[in-house]
């Protein structure tokens, strides 16, 4: 895949008047985080108007630069989306080849900042449905886990479509889908989603 570098004027450039949230994601733009924070930061310079940044991240990421990007988010009123993928950390190795610690250290590490706000929340997390990897177990542990933090933070539960190197898999059902989001909620949390509901089957 050719991929292109974009140099700091040309993206600043597209940061127009209806501009008002600027999100990073996809893959995972944690390896780039030292250059989203310069960018974000160039983006409020001389800048009259609020500027929300957001980012979509697995967590696995220089703490530091994260608690950077999270000074930016918080002053912003933007959000930080954590992918908890799963509980257990040898399921975590065995589908991303790495372990899941950093991510579980980085979240608890800013949820001392989150607070309930009006608009949108400051943290967020998110599972993704795979059938047959994301169980009973590994719903209960992430939701105890989060809990026990703060029960306010949203948990998102999206249902998964093959894909890629999992196009061989099914989507995730309905009935699991629900039952997995009570489980969450007896687990103790307060705000749990569903999510792409439209490709539940």
């Amino acid at each position: 895949m050719r991929r292109t570098k974009i140099k700091d004027s040309k993206f600043l450039e597209a940061i127009d008047d209806s501009v008002s949230c600027i999100c990073f994601f996809g893959g995972d733009p944690s390896s780039q985080l030292d250059k989203i924070i310069r960018l974000c930061n160039k983006a409020n310079e001389g800048n009259d108007r609020i500027l929300r940044f957001c980012l979509e991240t697995n967590g696995n990421s220089n703490s530091e630069l994260l608690r950077r990007f999270a000074k930016l988010a918080l002053e912003s009123e933007g959000t930080i989306k954590f992918d908890l993928k799963f509980w257990n950390e040898n399921l975590n190795k065995a589908l991303t080849c790495v372990s899941n610690k950093k991510t579980l250290e980085n979240f608890r590490m800013l949820s001392k900042q989150h607070k309930k706000r009006e608009s949108v929340p400051f943290l967020v997390a998110s599972t993704l449905l795979i059938p047959s990897y994301v169980d009973e177990i590994e719903i209960r542990g992430i939701a105890s886990f989060i809990a026990n933090i703060d029960s306010s933070i949203p948990y998102s539960l999206l249902a998964f479509y093959p894909n890629f190197e999992m196009s061989d898999m099914p989507f995730t059902m309905k009935n699991d889908a629900i039952k997995f989001k009570e489980i969450a909620e007896n687990g103790g949390l307060e705000n749990v989603g569903i999510g792409n509901v439209g490709i539940l089957i």
